[in-house]
C-alpha cells in the first residue's frame, strides 16, 4: 500500500500533528486490497482516534502511457472533517440543514449541495426578509442591498457561478432537490454559509455589544448616545 504522511490534520479538532499509524491488513477481494488505518490525535485536549479504510486496486494507465496504482480512502471515524461550531443564535431551521450538509459531504456531494442551497435560501428568507421567485433572484437581491462586505458579497455571487445555475435551473427553482454539482460547488456552499453566519450572527452581535458599552459610557458622562439601527449599525 501507499506510504502514509508523517503529519496529518485531525478530523476532530483540526490540529496538525506528527502521526503514528496502526495498519491492519483486512484482505483482498474482487474490489482490491483493503486495510484499516488508525492514528490518535496528539493534541492533549483531543486525543481522539482518526480511522479510515484504504483500498488499492488494479493500476490504471493515463493518456501518456504512464501506469500508476489506484487508491481510495473511506473515512470511518469521523465521517467528515470539523467545521465551525455554529453560534447558539442560529435558528434550528437554518442550523439543521447546515449540519446535515456537512455530515453527508464525504458521502454525497449532490446531497450536501442540495441541503446547503436549502439552508442558504432559508437564511435569506427568514433572516434577511428577502423572498423572490427563486434562489438565484434572491441572491441577486441580497447583493443589491449592499449590506454585505464587498468580499462576502462577491463570494455569495460566486455561488451562482460555481453552481452554474443557468445550466441547472433546478438548483434555483427547487433549491433542496438533488442535481448534478460542479467541481468544488458543495464545498464552496458550505464555506460561504460559514462566512454568512460569522457576519450575520457573530460580528453583528459583537458590534451591538461594543455600541452598548460605548453608549453606557456616554450616558454616564451626560453625552448623547450613538444613533443606529437595532442591530448596532456598521
Amino acid at each position: 500500500m501507499f506510504a502514509l504522511p508523517s503529519e496529518m490534520t485531525c478530523r476532530h479538532c483540526g490540529v496538525a500533528f506528527h502521526a503514528r499509524y496502526e495498519q491492519t491488513q483486512v484482505g483482498s477481494d474482487d474490489s482490491g486490497h483493503w486495510e484499516i488505518v488508525v492514528t490518535q490525535c496528539a493534541a492533549s485536549d483531543c486525543r481522539r482516534l482518526n480511522i479510515w479504510a484504504r483500498r488499492q486496486w488494479s493500476p490504471a494507465t493515463d493518456r501518456h502511457g504512464v501506469t500508476f496504482p489506484r487508491l481510495q480512502t473511506v473515512w470511518v471515524h469521523p465521517k467528515h472533517p470539523p467545521r465551525k461550531t455554529l453560534p447558539e443564535s442560529v435558528p434550528e431551521s437554518i442550523a439543521r440543514p447546515y449540519a446535515e450538509a456537512a455530515a453527508v459531504f464525504e458521502d454525497s456531494l449532490m446531497a450536501s449541495a442540495a441541503l446547503s442551497r436549502r439552508c442558504l435560501q432559508t437564511f435569506i428568507r427568514e433572516e434577511l426578509g428577502i423572498k423572490r421567485r427563486n434562489l438565484e433572484v434572491e441572491i441577486a437581491a441580497v447583493i443589491e442591498t449592499q449590506d454585505l462586505p464587498t468580499d462576502l458579497a462577491a463570494d455569495l455571487d460566486a455561488v451562482r457561478q460555481v453552481g452554474n445555475f443557468a445550466a441547472h435551473p433546478v438548483k434555483s427553482e427547487h433549491s433542496g432537490e438533488l442535481a448534478e454539482v460542479e467541481e468544488g460547488e458543495a464545498e464552496w456552499l458550505l464555506e460561504v454559509l460559514d462566512e454568512l453566519f460569522e457576519h450575520h450572527y457573530v460580528r453583528r452581535a459583537a458590534r451591538r455589544e461594543r455600541r452598548a458599552r460605548l453608549n453606557e459610557k456616554l450616558r454616564s458622562f451626560g453625552k448623547p448616545t450613538l444613533a443606529g439601527d437595532a442591530d448596532g449599525g456598521e
